[in-house]
């Protein structure tokens, strides 16, 4: 009877026994699990304003601040092309406006050589008319004191007389000396007078070296010999 006991008993001891283990590996858990969880328990039980040291500070903010910096900078770097790009434009501008003027410059100097040059062919024109009229006139008086020179000093003389004086001179002062001179014994003491003065003033004038040859060696040699002539005349 004492060996079933202790048979019945057995069981219960094992029983007991795994009970005994199982608590020790709950209490050896428990224990591990409070103790992995008490500091945070005692910061919250310290100081309930202080953040957790796990969390991460506001430090996080300064990426975004570091990025900003450059923004600034590339304002300023903005605002100085955008102030190159005026001062270009306003270059360009002047550069264009000098153009302008250079060329409305140019036109104007084209414009006034042409006038220049229309001129010179105006003055050249009027030379030459100038010329003509001479020439043409020369070659009437030239033919005059031809026939003049052909008359005989009395006829001649009858009609200088009554002619202009500027004429007169003119014919005279082309004829050979020695017809004038006698021309000139001809013709009244008035007219006579009036021509040698005139003769005298053409020769020591500054027209004297404009006239004809003729004219320039008639002219002194008609006044040189006028006194004889007017003894001449006044023995007639």
């Amino acid at each position: 009877m004492g060996t079933i006991s202790q048979v019945r008993l057995l069981p219960i001891v094992l029983f007991a026994v795994a009970a005994l283990l199982l608590l020790k590996i709950i209490g050896a858990l428990t224990s591990q699990t409070i103790i992995s969880a008490g500091p945070p328990a005692a910061l919250a039980a310290g100081g309930k304003g202080a953040p957790p040291p796990a969390a991460p500070p506001p430090a996080a903010a300064p990426p975004t601040e570091q990025s900003e910096p450059p923004l600034p900078q590339r304002s300023s770097e903005g605002a100085i092309n955008d102030r190159l790009g005026d001062r270009r434009r306003q270059l360009e501008e002047r550069v264009k406006e000098l153009d302008q003027r250079e060329a409305l410059l140019k036109a104007s100097e084209k414009k006034l050589d042409e006038r220049v040059e229309e001129l010179k062919r105006i003055e050249q024109r009027i030379d030459s008319a100038v010329s003509a009229r001479q020439d043409e006139k020369s070659g009437q008086y030239k033919s005059l004191v031809t026939m003049y020179e052909s008359m005989k000093p009395k006829d001649a003389a009858r009609i200088l007389d009554k002619l202009d004086l500027d004429v007169t001179l003119e014919l005279v002062s082309r004829m050979n000396a020695r017809k004038t001179s006698e021309i000139l014994a001809e013709m009244t003491a008035e007219s006579a007078q009036r021509l040698t003065v005139a003769l005298a003033r053409r020769g020591s004038g500054p027209s004297a070296s404009s006239s004809s040859p003729s004219g320039d060696a008639g002219a002194p040699q008609a006044v040189q010999e006028l006194p004889r002539v007017e003894s001449r005349r006044t023995g007639g």
